[in-house]
């Protein structure tokens, strides 16, 4: 406090504070100190950086407060101030005390000072307004974010919410009468009895004592009319009865990782998980190291003791009472568990349909139960094994197969990946031509081709013939990962006496020296962007629309089914039925799945390369190689066609 008397505290006029601060350096080498002072003007919190200083070892500093805050311009301010030391080095090399005290010298305002740092709920171990005393409580958001807490005064038949909001670097100082005396029911309808005198009283944040903040509170119960002045004693607020909290039993395979949380619980039944804070240990690192937090690895096979030592949850000091003792905050929560570290091995990896084999040493280990689950959650546990060190099944679908082994709290996991078979995927088969100007799809399509062709007709048409047949294997039934399921045995691009082809016709006027051949004169050159198009060249523009290698509906049915989302016999081979799907559902939903395939593919391939157009030639980018002499056609001379793209 510095300047005059804050009202509430009803003290006689003219009552006025001045602050002191005393710092002894007890170390053998100098401790550099960084000040800053803030305080509230105008509702708002301000922020005023001071000179640094050195303190050499074994001296003592008046660190002069008031002229600190002269130089931050405060020097007729009256209200409280907080002064931060930013210590360089150890911070215990410092005794530190400080307070204020009036004009007259009648009060002394012992301060404890208080280490900044996050921690949990604290409680103030007594506060009295019975017979002339109050207690003062001043809280500082030493955060650079605003936060919420809840100030809860216990007394005996009850307790009492009061909620502060503190923005950042924020002060508010308030007196327990004031809260008292104002008989405003918390949110809890609570109000503190009028014949209710002493308790005390705790800082938390809104979801509890569990919940870190960062906060610095002091307290302080004076008698004006006695002139006396005593601090409580802060505590770490609700913590766990016991000396030791354990972990949770660990178990893992050699390489493999296992999970444990760190939970501390506290006295007011509310818990919290610290495992990212805490420091974990192993006792053989030779048998189980720390990955990470509250992940330990198995290294070798057998017994180990896994540690967890928790973050300083205290409120920032050891304080003692002006009537003698010292109240002690608790020790950071530490905790022990066993651990195991077992071998399961697995076959690796098989393909679908394949036997997979596990095995768990050392033969010393009990197997109480086979666990299984794969990749699509499926679980099968096979408590008839136990005894087994062994198990060997059908793997269909993916997933992690785990052991339980007696004597460990979790299951010991290993991994069995199944692959596809390569064998499945089809080929695109190579183009055939038919001949004559029809041709009839397997999908009931019919391509006619007019002759000889008109400027509305098509010149050459094709078909993506795709057939599929498969079998399919019955359920599974070995008690494994993938009892019940089914899958394929094989599947062919044949069926129903139907093989997979792909057909394409050519209109017959281009195949021989006809009247519409001829008359595709060739005129078309560099110098004659309106001529025709020669009869050769139109004749490789429809070739290559329809099955040429570079751009033509035959290369997009091979692109598209060399597509493994397209393939197939490749989606064919991944779908499975899972346990309790008919037969004859399985089935059908593979005649879906290969039928939506089919579709996505000819939907590729119905796609006309070079807009459709004959008079590009799509084996060579679309160039344009004029345009074609429908009937009645125009007479070109005797001019040798001469086949042109530009």
């Amino acid at each position: 406090m510095t300047g005059a008397a804050d009202p509430m505290m009803k003290s006689p006029a003219g009552t006025a504070f001045t602050p002191y601060s005393i710092v002894r350096n007890i170390s053998d080498q100098p401790v550099s100190i960084a000040l800053s002072l803030y305080w509230m003007e105008a509702g708002a919190a301000k922020a005023a950086q001071l000179q640094p200083l050195t303190i050499p070892p074994h001296r003592t500093r008046d660190l002069d407060a008031p002229s600190f805050l002269a130089m931050s311009g405060l020097k007729n301010f009256n209200g409280s101030v907080s002064l931060i030391l930013d210590v360089k080095g150890d911070p215990r090399s410092l005794l530190m005390t400080g307070g204020s005290v009036d004009h007259k010298n009648t009060y002394l305002f012992e301060v404890m000072p208080t280490r900044i740092h996050e921690g949990i709920a604290k409680s103030i171990s007594y506060w009295s307004i019975a017979n002339g005393d109050d207690t003062m409580v001043t809280l500082w958001n030493s955060a650079d974010e605003a936060q919420d807490f809840i100030f809860t005064l216990f007394f005996t038949g009850g307790h009492y919410d009061f909620p502060i909001h503190l923005g950042p670097r924020a002060t508010n100082t308030f007196n327990v009468s004031e809260i008292v005396h104002n008989q405003v029911p918390d949110a809890e309808g609570n109000v503190i009895p009028a014949s209710i005198h002493e308790g005390s009283a705790r800082i938390s944040g809104t979801f509890g004592t569990a919940q870190s903040i960062l906060v610095s509170m002091e307290a302080g119960t004076y008698n004006v009319a006695k002139a006396t002045c005593g601090t409580g004693c802060e505590t770490c607020d609700g913590w766990v009865e016991g000396s030791e909290i354990d972990v949770s039993p660990l178990a893992m395979s050699v390489g493999g990782t296992d999970t444990v949380t760190f939970i501390v619980p506290f006295k007011d039944g509310t818990q919290r998980d610290y495992t990212s804070s805490t420091t974990w240990s192993t006792n053989d690192t030779s048998i189980a190291t720390v990955k990470s937090a509250g992940v330990i690895k198995g290294v070798a096979v057998g017994t180990f003791t896994a540690k967890a030592e928790g973050p300083d949850l205290t409120p920032g000091y050891v304080c003692c009472s002006p009537t003698g003792g010292c109240c002690n905050p608790p020790s950071p929560p530490a905790g022990t568990g066993p651990g195991t570290v077992a071998s399961l091995t697995c076959t690796s990896s098989v393909t679908r349909g394949g036997t997979a084999t596990c095995t768990v040493t050392p033969s010393s280990v009990t197997v109480t139960a086979w666990q299984f689950k794969d990749g699509s959650g499926n679980t099968v546990t096979r408590t008839q094994d136990v005894g087994s060190l062994t198990w060997s099944g059908v793997m269909v679908a993916s997933g992690t197969v785990s052991v339980t082994v007696s004597g460990l709290a979790s299951p010991v996991p290993a991994s069995i990946t199944v692959n596809a078979r390569t064998d499945f995927a089809f080929t695109a088969v190579s183009p055939s031509q038919a001949s004559g100007n029809s041709i009839t799809c397997y999908n009931g399509d019919v391509e006619t081709l007019q002759s000889p062709p008109v400027n509305t007709s098509i010149v050459g048409a094709s078909c993506a013939d795709l057939i599929f047949s498969f079998v399919s294997a019955p359920a599974i039934s070995d008690n494994g990962p993938n009892d019940g399921y089914q899958y394929l045995t094989s599947v062919s691009s044949t069926g129903g006496g139907q093989q997979t082809q792909f057909l394409y016709i050519v209109v017959t006027d281009l195949l021989s020296a006809t009247t519409f051949y001829t008359a595709q004169c060739g005129t078309y050159s560099s110098s004659d962007s309106s001529g025709f198009i020669a009869g050769s060249q139109l004749k490789q523009n429809v070739f290559d629309h329809e099955e040429g290698s570079v751009l033509s509906h035959w290369t997009e049915y091979r692109n598209a089914q060399n597509n493994s989302s397209n393939n197939i016999g490749t989606v064919l081979e991944a779908k499975i039925g899972t346990p309790g799907t008919s037969q004859a559902d399985y089935d059908d939903d593979l005649t879906n799945t290969g039928n939506a395939a089919i579709n996505d593919i000819l939907a590729a391939a119905a796609v006309e390369p070079c807009g459709g157009s004959p008079n590009d030639d799509s084996s060579q980018s679309c160039k344009y190689c004029g345009t074609i002499n429908y009937s009645p056609y125009t007479s070109c001379g005797n001019s040798q066609p001469v086949a042109y793209c530009q």
